[in-house]
């Protein structure tokens, strides 16, 4: 008889992990603390000329792509924590599906992304977010792919790779929110409400 061996819940691992809606049920300060970084610093130089309207806009747009994508992730999971074989079976076909249908998710948010222009002060950031996505997709997609085949080994590397690219995730994450702060800070902008409870650092920039 094989046993199953429990994995993150999709649903857990991909959209609340990423968002930190799992962690975060108190909203934080309107204007969040801001750790020293050199990327920020260099960002409040630009971020001084920023138009706050210019800043309004790109972070409503910015934040319609993450809701998609944390809705696309959250119809690709269920409640219950999804079991895969040891082995080869039935159920690697199912989880080769849902890590495919996340890959495609990112690779889509990807594009949205793309397709807005950020405020001069916020291009470095913007871009380095969008390489973030990028990066997940890609280790997701490898995730599908290993499904796909019978090789256990190589399964568990694409399971480690991801978990890897996790938790650089939300350092990406955290460092995005950073960016944002300054230039809301210098701009008078709202703190936007996924920064403020840190959805995309899953709670990695204040600790």
């Amino acid at each position: 008889m094989v046993h199953l061996a429990r994995t993150t819940p999709l649903l857990i691992a991909i959209s609340l992990a990423l968002s930190g809606c799992g962690s975060s049920t108190t909203d934080k300060s309107s204007v969040p603390a801001v750790k020293g970084s050199s990327a920020v610093d260099v960002d409040l130089e630009v971020s001084n000329r920023m138009k706050p309207s210019v800043l309004r806009t790109y972070l409503r747009a910015w934040q319609a792509i993450w809701w998609r994508r944390f809705r696309d992730l959250e119809r690709g999971g269920d409640d219950n924590a999804p079991v895969f074989g040891a082995t080869a079976d039935a159920s690697w076909d199912r989880m080769q599906q849902r890590y495919g249908e996340a890959a495609f998710a990112f690779r889509r948010s990807e594009r949205r992304l793309a397709a807005i222009s950020p405020p001069s002060g916020m291009r470095p950031a913007h871009d380095a977010y969008m390489a973030a996505v990028r990066r997940q997709a890609t280790r997701l997609q490898k995730v599908s792919e290993a499904f796909a085949g019978t090789d256990p080994g190589a399964l568990n590397r694409a399971l480690e790779a991801l978990q890897r690219s996790q938790m650089q995730f939300d350092l990406d994450g955290a460092q995005w929110e950073r960016s944002v702060i300054a230039a809301c800070k210098v701009t008078g902008v709202e703190v936007p409400m996924i920064v403020r409870r840190e959805y995309l650092s899953n709670g990695q920039r204040t600790r």
